[in-house]
């Protein structure tokens, strides 16, 4: 089994510097104790306080990982991209998955046993190195998903700064910036802390405006600079917002 083969790993945010950098001696020895599997949409790989078992190298598709509140809410904390390694914090310490990872599409999966994964470690020192350099960039894309959530009261700024960051790995066409957005309302909610009804008013006042265009599940970003106007208006509250989503009639004296 090739874990690299017949896929070439593409840098989305936050993924895929693992395998980039890997020397080719590293990546024939995670080869020799991986087994990739295709696994459908909705897919639990593990879940949280589940003791890691096993590591996943995600080949192809997306994965999205969430936590749970103490209330029973859920918050997506990022959408693994092909060439990341799913549940490494707990890989390499041995505790609990902290997350939950589900497949949002049907996904390719390389797994291993956690025990040979740390044995390949333990023989190259620079694979371990770059694994705690992917560690690290994990952890500042959870930082940055956080400050998203706390740093901007306006709901239509979340909204926008979610589709900006997805758009990281979307194709630029003559209509705008094209990517497939497979998230429901309620779970894009879940991404920025807020309720399904209010993401459906923000999107449907993006698309009225036409900021963004929907077909399907091909989201289309056509005014980037709007877009971007509306992410960076953390200053504004609820109030603000409320202004155009429900615009007030005012009569003509």
């Amino acid at each position: 089994m090739s874990i690299c083969a017949q896929n070439p790993i593409h840098q989305g945010p936050g993924g895929g510097e693992f395998f980039e950098s890997i020397q080719i001696e590293q990546l024939s020895d995670l080869e020799a104790f991986a087994a990739s599997t295709t696994y459908p949409s909705g897919t639990l790989l593990f879940s949280e306080e589940q003791i890691p078992k096993k590591v996943f190298f995600l080949l192809d598709g997306q994965v999205k990982l969430s936590v749970n509140s103490s209330d029973g809410k859920r918050f997506i904390i990022c959408i693994a991209q092909p060439g990341e390694i799913l549940g490494l914090a707990s890989a390499l310490n041995g505790n609990p998955y902290e997350m939950t990872a589900e497949t949002l599409y049907a996904c390719r999966i390389a797994s291993m046993e956690r025990a040979d994964f740390l044995t390949v470690l333990l023989h190259h020192a620079s694979a371990l190195n770059i694994a705690a350099l992917a560690l690290s960039k994990s952890y500042n894309q959870a930082c940055a998903r956080f400050r998203t959530l706390s740093g901007t009261p306006s709901v239509a700024a979340k909204v926008a700064r979610l589709l900006l960051e997805f758009s990281a790995s979307g194709r630029p066409t003559k209509d705008g910036t094209r990517l497939c957005l497979a998230l429901t309302h309620q779970e894009i909610g879940e991404c920025v802390g807020t309720c399904r009804e209010s993401v459906s008013r923000v999107m449907c006042e993006f698309r009225r405006r036409k900021l963004i265009a929907m077909k399907g599940s091909i989201l289309t970003i056509r005014d980037r600079t709007s877009l971007e106007r509306y992410a960076a208006s953390s200053t504004y509250g609820d109030r603000q917002q409320s202004s155009w989503i429900r615009p007030t009639n005012r009569s003509v004296a």
